[in-house]
């Protein structure tokens, strides 16, 4: 990173680091003008709220050998000072990375006749096991520029699973620690079929892109992004529904509906679960959308949704939230989890994949018309669809227990417990939904 920054002579606003898998989402003009809205001197990284502090016996020395990382021996944590991890993804200005890099008037590690903490937490860091993850992020919060700094860096990364989970077994390289249930996961490759998540987050950059592996998101990504530059740009309406409800129907006739609980459970989760479809139980009403552009939507009562794909997704893409006040709670599936029987469950938004759902087009090779479904966003995992399910109600099953009743998700089959119409609800669509950036993130996960 420093010979990079000793090229560029100070003649820069922000530095923009980013890997050869990183692609801009919007135009340089669109960067420059999200950037605009903050102060010059905003050091911009995504850095975790509470300070790193590991235990002893967890915490090791690395170092790089034959292109791998090795284990060495325990690293006692540094005293006095508080580590903080994050991403080394980050856009700052040339003060942090000259004194990040001690190129600057603290040249030589002298401030004042004393070491700055760059150069002294440097010899530390570069041995711990994801160095860049740990020093850039520690350094700004030690540093003078610590007030200056804005958590975000703009950028999406959607990370595969992590390498002990994997069905393929994990890679030497991600199972470092003693425990081998203790392994890293990098981001994964981002395919078109992930287009409508980087178009609901907003975020200014992506990771990581193989044109190897598919080249359709990089066309179409261009496509938009000239389209959105172009001086007679208006911005399209996203499709949007409120209050809707979404229920399927028993062998009896009898409509279930799911309901969200008002109530959150141990680590803000709510319950979700099929109960009888009652029209003033404000649990049962949802919002849909923001949608995503490609495809379209028609809701009709009784019946499952008429659904166009779009040009690259296999559907419109949309978050299901129930609003208590200005906290909105999504549909979720539960942890990332890929197991069939995962749990559905209510989860604070933050728009990841795993919160946008999708109704089934019936197109070959999708699912079928009814259906509610995720995309997996890993393009080597083997299910593509993951389709909401739940046990077969009848009227005599209301008084089962709650437990039976929960909604979960399972290959897509197409069969009746699979098959739900979404209700419109009392409003029509809306054309001006609530902002995304109210509820949908989508940056850096962490």
């Amino acid at each position: 990173f420093q010979p990079q920054v000793d090229e560029l002579d100070g003649l820069y606003d922000w530095i923009v680091t980013a890997s050869g898998y990183t692609y801009p989402l919007a135009s340089n003009r669109a960067i420059r003008e999200e950037l605009a809205k903050f102060p010059a001197d905003t050091e911009f990284l995504e850095i975790r709220p509470q300070p790193n502090d590991p235990m002893p016996r967890a915490w090791h020395q690395f170092v790089e050998c034959d292109d791998k990382m090795r284990r060495i021996y325990r690293y006692l944590p540094p005293r006095r000072v508080k580590m903080y991890m994050g991403s080394q993804w980050m856009i700052i200005t040339k003060d942090f990375a000259s004194y990040a890099t001690g190129t600057n008037e603290y040249a030589g590690g002298k401030r004042r006749g004393r070491n700055t903490f760059a150069s002294q937490y440097l010899p530390y860091a570069k041995h711990t096991m994801v160095a860049d993850e740990n020093y850039f992020t520690t350094v700004a919060k030690n540093s003078p520029m610590c007030q200056k700094h804005h958590n975000s860096n703009f950028l999406h990364v959607q990370f595969d699973q992590w390498e002990n989970e994997k069905q393929g077994g994990p890679s030497d390289n991600k199972c470092l620690q003693p425990d081998p249930n203790h392994c890293g996961r990098s981001p994964t490759t981002l395919t078109h079929d992930y287009l409508p998540v980087l178009e609901l987050g907003g975020a200014l950059f992506a990771r990581k892109f193989d044109m190897r592996k598919d080249s359709a998101i990089l066309d179409a990504i261009d496509a938009t992004r000239a389209k959105k530059d172009a001086p007679d740009f208006v911005p399209s309406e996203r499709q949007y529904f409120e209050g809707v409800r979404i229920a399927r129907r028993a062998e009896n006739g009898a409509d279930w509906c799911v309901t969200l609980d008002d109530r959150p459970g141990p680590g803000n989760v709510h319950d979700v679960r099929l109960e009888p479809c009652d029209r003033g139980d404000q649990r049962q009403r949802f919002n849909l959308g923001p949608c995503s552009s490609d495809g379209n939507i028609q809701l009709r009562a009784g019946a499952p949704a008429n659904v166009a794909p779009g040009d690259l997704a296999p559907a419109p893409f949309c978050p299901v939230a129930r609003h208590f006040g200005s906290y909105p709670v999504c549909l979720d599936l539960n942890a990332e989890r890929l197991d069939p029987g995962t749990r559905i469950i209510g989860y604070p938004c933050n728009g990841r994949w795993n919160q946008l759902v999708a109704l089934g087009t019936g197109a070959v090779g999708r699912p079928d018309a009814g259906a509610l479904f995720i995309s997996v966003p890993y393009p080597q995992h083997p299910v593509r669809h993951l389709c909401f399910d739940a046990p077969a109600r009848t009227n005599a099953g209301a008084a089962a227990g709650a437990e039976n009743a929960r909604l979960h998700v399972s290959r897509c089959h197409g069969g009746p417990t699979q098959t739900f119409f979404v209700e419109p609800g009392l409003g029509a669509l809306y054309a001006a939904p609530p902002r995304p950036e109210d509820y949908l993130t989508g940056e850096e996960e962490l």
